[in-house]
C-alpha cells in the first residue's frame, strides 16, 4: 500500500494489513448496507485519533484486533 506524499500513517506498519484495510474500505463503500451508528463512531476514531494504529507506530500490532472490531461493529444486529 503506497500512498504519494507526506502522510503521518504509520505505512510500515499498516503494510501487512493491507487486506483488512480494504475490507474496512469495502464494507464502508457498500451503501447499500446498511451500518450502526456505533460502528460509524469507531470508525471515525480510527482514522482521526492519533492515538489509533493508523498513526502510533507502538500501537500497530493491535491493528488487526481493533480492525475486526470495528468491522464488527458496523454490522447491525
Amino acid at each position: 500500500m503506497r500512498l504519494p506524499g507526506a502522510s503521518p500513517l504509520n505505512r510500515v506498519g499498516l503494510e501487512p494489513h493491507e487486506q483488512e484495510l480494504s475490507a474496512l474500505a469495502a464494507r464502508l463503500a457498500a451503501l447499500d448496507r446498511p451500518v450502526t451508528e456505533r460502528g460509524m463512531r469507531l470508525v471515525h476514531a480510527l482514522v482521526t485519533d492519533g492515538g489509533s494504529p493508523l498513526y502510533d507506530r507502538t500501537a500497530a500490532a493491535e491493528i488487526s484486533v481493533i480492525l475486526a472490531h470495528v468491522l464488527d461493529a458496523l454490522e447491525p444486529c
